[in-house]
């Protein structure tokens, strides 16, 4: 009944079009029947949810009359029905990743872009989901190892001990997000999640392990600030999604995620983990990406010791925060990291001025840099260097 009465209302909107008259492209006859064809090819997409095809018909009808108040009607509805399918989609990809099923979050995504064929950052978490389903595959072992036959193998005289077998099994496990573990802290009256932590096993006879402390950003779901009870989950969204468990064991380290982008990290905090691992950290690193700003300059004024921060372009704050990390730079902490286009008036104009000791470089808004993709491909980098390409 839609179809007919959306058709019925061609005939009345039809008037004479000087364009047409003047291109003499089109007959009003011509101009009719064309209109009924998208109109019905439009309502069909739309009835499969094929949303794209949808509003792609029903812009040729405003192309051939813009006087179609009925299409200009329907593609708001649909690109509104659009958002809300899409947001959906995008909490169940978030969670899949969350479980390291990274094809399935793939495949979703790629239902997502299906309706939004243009939207660049879909195209990037593909990419970027499709490298991560790779890695994981590479890094899981085909046949269960088994430790005794490892030993067995191996003559006397040479036989390593134990300890460093079972160090061996431990390293072609693929870590997962529930192998971040959850950091709680008493704050004010209550004790709330901090967000998690993964501790490479250290390599024997090496010194003790660093802490890297990654300030999250905004969550592409939840925003700025994650409801208490959900930053643990927050946290290990972060830690799946740039593999910081894998940063974690190629730099011999343990890697505190926080679960929102206004959470502080204190000493206190530092200690309950170390007391966890049975291991004293000899360097403490932060790194904040995005909106981590926040819960960056909280963390400095919390900690005495910080060896180096790791900017990932969280530039986004005002000269308070770019003082408090020149302050730090001024006294001999390593400093480095990277800004996009979208922030670099920002840092032009808040941080570039006012820090000489940081050298942060510029990276484009496209993988294999941006804002998110950076982060996978250069963190581990920015530990050691000040410079990623």
């Amino acid at each position: 009944m839609f179809l007919a009465v959306a058709l019925g209302a061609i005939s009345p909107a039809i008037n004479y079009s000087p364009l047409a008259a003047a291109t003499k492209v089109l007959s009003l006859r011509e101009q009719k029947q064309l209109l009924k064809q998208h109109y019905k090819s439009a309502l069909e997409a739309y009835s499969r949810k094929d949303y794209a095809s949808a509003i792609n018909h029903w812009s040729k009808i405003l192309e051939i009359d813009p006087e179609q108040t009925s299409a200009k009607d329907m593609i708001e509805k649909v690109q509104e029905e659009n958002n809300q399918f899409n947001r959906k989609k995008q909490k169940e990809a978030a969670a899949l990743i969350e479980q390291g099923r990274f094809k399935e979050a793939r495949d979703l995504t790629k239902i997502i872009i299906a309706n939004d064929p243009t939207n660049a950052t879909y195209k990037k978490q593909i990419e970027n989901l499709e490298k991560m389903a790779k890695a994981a595959t590479e890094a899981a072992p085909k046949q269960p190892v088994e430790i005794k036959a490892e030993i067995k193998s191996v003559e006397p005289e040479t036989k390593p001990k134990v300890g460093a077998c079972l160090q061996t099994y431990n390293n072609v496990k693929q870590p997962t997000a529930n192998d971040c573990v959850e950091l709680t802290s008493g704050r004010g009256n209550q004790t709330e999640s901090i967000g998690c932590y993964y501790a490479a096993q250290p390599a024997l006879g090496q010194n003790p392990p660093a802490l890297l402390i990654y300030l999250r950003g905004w969550h592409p779901v939840m925003g700025k600030t994650v409801p208490l009870d959900k930053r643990l989950e927050s946290a290990r969204f972060d830690f799946t999604r740039f593999n910081l468990s894998g940063t974690a064991e190629a730099n011999n380290l343990v890697v505190l995620v926080t679960g929102s982008s206004d959470s502080d990290v204190t000493q206190s905090d530092i200690a309950t983990i170390e007391k966890a691992t049975k291991v004293k950290f000899g360097q403490v690193y932060l790194a904040a990406h995005s909106g981590g700003y926040t819960g960056l300059a909280k963390t400095l004024s919390n900690l005495s010791q910080v060896n180096r921060i790791i900017l990932l372009d969280n530039f986004y704050f005002g000269s308070v925060v770019a003082k408090s990390i020149k302050k730090r730079t001024d006294k001999g902490m390593a400093c480095t990291g990277f800004y996009t286009e979208h922030n670099k008036s920002r840092y032009e104009k808040y941080f570039k001025t006012s820090v000489q000791n940081c050298p942060v470089e510029l990276h484009a808004d496209i993988y294999p840099h941006g804002h998110n993709d950076s982060v996978n491909t250069c963190l581990g980098t920015y530990l050691t260097k000040t410079s990623c390409p």
